[in-house]
């Protein structure tokens, strides 16, 4: 509630950075990462909208998406409308890959949603049951739920509406967009505005070729669910899928400059043998998932990938913490001292000493 400028922090496509987990604006117990007792707190600092409407638009290029994201963030052209009027409630990015790989290992999970619920007991229920068999001191414990997942998946129904499937078939890029009406009918603008790009878009396309854009609305809310249950199972998709193809996996996550169209190229010597892109993509969070053979340095290829995403301007960790693993800016690390002096919380997060009063060196 505190960022009046949200609107154009977000919506303003220049060389800098939405968010990220080093990043000091804000009152002090944001970003915290473990330095206050009070974990989180959720206000719901928007109306409640009228009504919602959910889109999947398919590309043929990221650099197609990102220009229907600069269409959509772009200040409304009605001067009575406040600046983030228009602004999605949620704009998310998937790749090709992402939804091969969330077919191909999280259709167990993503039926298990759809009877449990998004937000609950039972889905946490449901994640303590999988955490307590994986703590079994058997050897192949940790292995045995998620080998069980990725067996079993072809047995769950497809989890995508047949329209969508077809897209995702036909394209390599996907949004998954929630537009809402607060009262001004801002939908149908932002849908004015969805239409007015994908006609542009078709006009400057050669006769009879494959239109490069398509947009498929959720004629109900159920499907809307549907797509946003898809979206929420990939990180542990990837998980069901490495144990199940016997590879290491890598979770990445980092933010790249408001402006900036491209994936980082990955460094020499970083081969995966699958790479899922997806994102926060209205605020240019990324989130990385890697799966490699067996035997190679993830480690190694974590930290190459963090260097070629700085080299961009971009920041990693963007959203999950520095943890003991990443060393914190200095004014960021300047932060936590002055909110626990005595380095009582979470010592030794951030490139900190582990030490009580942060009297000793890592």
């Amino acid at each position: 509630a505190h960022a009046r400028d949200y609107a154009s922090r977000v919506g303003d496509l220049d060389g800098s950075i939405s968010r990220f987990s080093a990043d000091t604006r804000g009152p002090c117990y944001v970003r915290s990462e473990g330095k206050v007792l009070l974990l989180a707190s959720v206000h719901q600092t928007f109306e409640r909208p009228r009504k919602r409407r959910v889109l999947w638009v398919s590309l043929d290029s990221l650099e197609q998406a990102a220009a229907l994201k600069a269409v959509l963030l772009r200040a409304p052209d009605d001067a009575a409308l406040a600046r983030g009027a228009l602004l999605p409630a949620s704009l998310e990015y998937v790749d090709a890959t992402t939804v091969s790989v969330v077919d191909g290992a999280g259709r167990a999970l993503i039926a298990a949603l759809r009877v449990l619920g998004m937000d609950g007991g039972a889905l946490a229920l449901g994640w303590r049951m999988k955490g307590a068999i994986e703590a079994l001191p058997l050897p192949l414990a940790p292995l045995l739920v998620d080998g069980a997942l990725y067996a079993l998946n072809g047995v769950f129904p497809d989890p995508l509406p047949p329209a969508v499937r077809a897209q995702c078939a036909a394209h390599g890029h996907h949004l998954l967009v929630e537009l809402c009406d607060y009262g001004a009918k801002e939908d149908v603008a932002a849908i004015a505005r969805v239409e007015a790009f994908v006609a542009e878009r078709t006009r400057a396309q050669p006769a009879g070729e494959r239109a490069s854009v398509a947009v498929y609305e959720c004629p109900t809310g159920r499907e809307g669910l549907m797509l946003n249950r898809f979206r929420f199972a990939v990180a542990p998709a990837f998980r069901t899928y490495c144990v199940g193809r016997g590879q290491q996996g890598l979770s990445l996550d980092y933010a790249l400059p408001k402006h900036c169209v491209h994936a980082p190229a990955l460094p020499g010597g970083v081969t995966p043998t699958r790479r899922l892109r997806y994102a926060h993509f209205g605020c240019n969070v990324v989130h990385e998932d890697l799966a490699f053979e067996p035997g190679v340095d993830v480690h190694g290829a974590k930290m190459a990938i963090k260097r070629a995403v700085e080299q961009l301007g971009g920041r990693l960790p963007a959203e999950h913490g520095h943890g003991t693993e990443y060393v914190a800016p200095a004014d960021m690390q300047a932060r936590w001292v002055a909110m626990d002096p005595t380095n009582t919380l979470n010592p030794g997060i951030g490139g900190l000493s582990p030490c009580a009063g942060y009297a000793c060196s890592r």
